[in-house]
């Protein structure tokens, strides 16, 4: 029971006090089919942006055109009706916020891969009504989630998906030795104080 609770308040304490952008510059992996309009399309064919620039930290202004620079895809392009972007973390992390920048009038659904390595419905983005690119944020402390990568569906709206940004703040989970350290460090911080007192 000790021995839990020195590991959990360690981690906790690492998380409150490192919190930083977990998904900065990690690998994004597109899959499916990208920058390609239905045939009678209304919209102007405009360059895709590239996937690293999802987790470049940079949010475009709000009112931002949905495919100018962004990760667009028209669902009823064969090929796209399946889309979704993977963010890899490289490692565990716990996080408690998320911001998505991505077109107004959809529904964005984000996965996440938990420690066991399942892909878990973790929350999503509901359409707004201004228009254009959207930022939309989620806090969820005090609670904190688990993650090792991130999906993003589009879910619902009019077909055209765009997103253009991802930021969530967490902190990576020591390694167990860390995890060991810092939970000697409490034992001993609290063997001192009851030893004051």
């Amino acid at each position: 029971m000790v021995k839990n609770l020195l590991v959990f308040a360690t981690l906790l304490a690492s998380a409150s006090c490192l919190g930083q952008n977990i998904v900065l510059n990690k690998p994004v992996t597109l899959y499916g089919t990208y920058g390609v309009l239905r045939s009678g399309s209304p919209w102007s064919t405009n360059p895709v942006g590239s996937a690293s620039m999802l987790v470049d930290g940079i949010f475009f202004e709000e009112g931002h055109l949905w495919n100018d620079w962004t990760t667009w895809w028209d669902a009823d392009v064969p090929g796209s009706d399946n889309n979704y972007i993977e963010i890899d973390l490289g490692g565990q992390y716990v996080f408690w916020e998320v911001w998505l920048q991505a077109d107004n009038n959809d529904r964005y659904d984000i996965y996440r891969r938990d420690f066991a390595g399942n892909w878990v419905p973790w929350v999503y983005a509901t359409p707004v009504r201004d228009p254009g690119m959207r930022t939309r944020y989620g806090d969820f402390s005090p609670s904190y989630w688990e993650a090792t990568a991130f999906r993003i569906y589009g879910s619902a709206g009019d077909g055209y998906y765009s997103v253009s940004e991802f930021a969530v703040t967490g902190a990576p989970v020591p390694e167990p030795a860390t995890l060991l350290l810092g939970g000697l460090g409490l034992a001993a911080s609290w063997r001192s104080r009851r030893r004051r007192a």
